[in-house]
């Protein structure tokens, strides 16, 4: 039980990752007119949750 409990918590955590990942591809897709101070503070915001930040900021 055990066991299972830590799967479900690390998926739990891993939908919320992809949830944010997305929310953050949307926001500075959409905005293009954005200045780029915003954006760099949507990322400094994004990092602090997302482990993998290096490709984000590839793809801005």
């Amino acid at each position: 039980m055990k066991k299972k409990d830590k799967e479900y918590e690390e998926l739990q955590q891993y939908a919320q990752l992809n949830e944010e990942t997305l929310l953050y591809l949307c926001i500075t897709r959409n905005s293009i007119r954005t200045p780029k101070s915003l954006k760099i503070g949507i990322l400094k915001g994004q990092t602090n949750k997302l482990t993998n930040h290096n490709t984000l900021s590839k793809i801005v």
